[in-house]
């Protein structure tokens, strides 16, 4: 048996002591480092009925490089009941047929579910927004479409200028619809409010641009997530943000050896999909280390800068 089947065999015996687990949690706080607030407990678990998870990243591969195994547990426990929500928002690579092919098969792997979607489409401050839904599943997929910017921000149009007021608008490359530096904040918390989630995982938002640590288009999108993680009038229960590179950076906690394989094997699902250096992804020492790794910053909103 493969890991990952292995993984999913076990999340009937998992819910069933959900029950008796869940007052404990109450008791326990998130264990942080007191000088930097880094979250070295595992990821919050919920109960299956339950869970109302948003996750917010750049592009495609953000999420599987960066905030699993952590989505995967969270699909894994929604079942056909709970809501789990992944947008990204840039749309150069992550907007081709083929990548957003690609985060179908990938999302559909991990909810052990077939590869049948439906399109959806709900209002949100005045735009329409189309999800894509995992039939059967309250598992959506939103692409927002917006220009991707180079790893330094310096293409004319990026998300990060957007972010510091250099532009005032940006402009979605499939239908053209603009939005200004408020509506993207605006937009993050209505969705937070529509689906009433519970649970918000985005990209790192307190790094600096040009810090060589994160591309310019993932400290933008942590920024925005946060922004609009701060208007949300709901109380969240959990928020976490998450590095997707910063090879060099402190605070990495190594996964067990059963994640690191999910992990893997769920990259190998997204490799023929995504852009061709993952078909030779095992062979990159990089993105191994990443596989086996995970950086969290868990925050309460109001607490923080």
């Amino acid at each position: 048996m493969n890991p990952l089947s292995k993984k999913k065999s076990l999340v009937g015996s998992i819910i069933i002591i959900v029950g008796i687990v869940i007052g404990a949690f109450m008791l326990i706080s998130i264990k942080t480092d007191e000088d930097n607030g880094l979250d070295t407990s595992p990821p919050l678990q919920f109960n299956e009925s339950n869970i109302k998870s948003l996750n917010i990243f750049a592009h495609m591969d953000d999420d599987l490089g960066g905030m699993n195994p952590d989505i995967y547990y969270d699909i894994q426990q929604a079942g056909t009941t709970g809501t789990v929500i992944s947008n990204w928002f840039t749309g150069n690579t992550s907007g081709s047929d083929e990548a957003i092919e690609g985060g179908k098969v990938v999302y559909a792997f991990m909810a052990d579910m077939p590869n049948s979607w439906s399109t959806e489409t709900i209002n949100i401050n005045n735009k329409d927004i189309k999800l894509q839904r995992l039939d059967g599943t309250n598992i959506y997929l939103i692409n927002m479409m917006f220009p991707d910017g180079s790893p330094d921000g310096g293409n004319p149009t990026t998300v990060e200028k957007l972010w510091k007021n250099e532009i005032t608008t940006i402009s979605t490359l499939d239908d053209g619809v603009e939005y200004t530096r408020d509506d993207v904040i605006q937009y993050i918390a209505d969705l937070i409010s529509y689906f009433s989630i519970d649970t918000v995982r985005h990209l790192y938002h307190l790094g600096e641009f040009g810090d060589d640590k994160e591309h310019s288009d993932h400290h933008a999108m942590g920024k925005f997530a946060h922004k609009g993680v701060k208007l949300t009038p709901k109380e969240l229960s959990t928020v976490i943000a998450y590095r997707a590179d910063s090879q060099g950076e402190d605070g990495w906690v190594k996964l067990t050896d059963e994640d690191e394989a999910i992990n893997s094997e769920i990259l190998d699902v997204y490799a023929p999909h995504g852009d061709e250096y993952l078909l030779n992804w095992r062979n990159m020492p990089e993105i191994v280390e990443d596989m086996g790794r995970i950086w969290r910053y868990s925050y309460i909103p109001e607490e923080n800068k």
